[in-house]
């Protein structure tokens, strides 16, 4: 196993909120800063520096790309919004009957998507039984609730020929699998990887076939094989990883984090999470 002991990658920014849903898009990377309610994008190939591409007043604020189009999951809204990137987002979807605390969206090439739901109210402290759900979206925005009973879904990837959805359940330190049917529904459920004491979050399915995902508590990102009993590399980092993404050549690894307050911070204005993403080289 090949360990990173310090955050050494380049810097896209910093001192920002508490930062998620992190993605490449046409060559750039991008994420979501929940507590200012902003998407940014980055630079070509991870250089430094990052512009403000959409504006969303929502937390949880996750996000991903149907073509060309931005898809934006308005938690506290109950809706998915979508639009073209840089112009105008319009309410696609009203998902506010199939759940609540939607923390991550996750595009299918067929058009449509499937929503990561805690069903929790994050005030009161997060769940101690597994309430979580997955619900599905086709590609004309009808809904539906397709798997259940998950410990805190918390991060999603499909592989690349789309027969599979990879679910993070950050209480449960497993990486869960199930079959994609032809109508989107979820099927054959099963471990894809058990990561003891890790909490996964947002995660990304390498070239390789490999999985990384960001962990909170251990403050760092992790590289795991399927069915792998042992990390195959890790990135330490100086704060909770929140969310990874790499990049499509699988050359590069983004990774977002902040510092967690373990939940004291969300109503606490004082609190500074300093926000950091990173591009590290693979």
């Amino acid at each position: 196993m090949g360990t990173d002991n310090e955050p050494s990658g380049r810097r896209l920014a910093q001192g920002l909120g508490l930062l998620e849903s992190a993605r490449w898009h046409d060559g750039r990377p991008w994420f979501a800063d929940w507590l200012s309610g902003t998407i940014y994008r980055g630079g070509a190939s991870g250089a430094s520096g990052v512009e403000a591409m959409a504006q969303v007043k929502s937390l949880p604020l996750c996000f991903d790309f149907i073509g060309d189009d931005l898809v934006v999951l308005d938690s506290a809204g109950g809706r998915v919004l979508r639009g073209p990137v840089g112009g105008d987002l319009r309410v696609w979807a009203d998902v506010a009957a199939l759940g609540s605390v939607g923390n991550e969206i996750v595009a299918l090439p067929d058009g449509g998507c499937y929503l990561n739901l805690g069903n929790f109210n994050p005030a009161e402290g997060f769940p101690t039984t597994p309430c979580g759900t997955i619900a599905h979206l086709d590609a004309s925005g009808a809904g539906r609730v397709v798997a259940d009973g998950l410990a805190f879904p918390n991060g999603m990837a499909v592989s690349p020929d789309a027969g599979t959805l990879i679910v993070a359940e950050s209480h449960a330190g497993l990486l869960t699998a199930f079959r994609i049917d032809a109508d989107g529904a979820l099927s054959d459920r099963r471990v894809w990887a058990e990561v003891p004491r890790s909490a996964p979050d947002g995660i990304s399915l390498a070239p390789s076939g490999a999985c990384w995902y960001a962990d909170v508590p251990n403050e760092q990102a992790v590289c795991v094989a399927e069915h792998g009993t042992e990390p195959t590399r890790v990135i330490g980092l100086d704060r909770g990883g929140f969310s990874c993404a790499v990049s499509p050549d699988g050359a590069q690894l983004l990774v977002v984090g902040a510092e967690w307050a373990n939940g004291a911070g969300f109503g606490n204005p004082d609190h500074e999470w300093d926000g950091t993403a990173w591009v590290f080289d693979l």
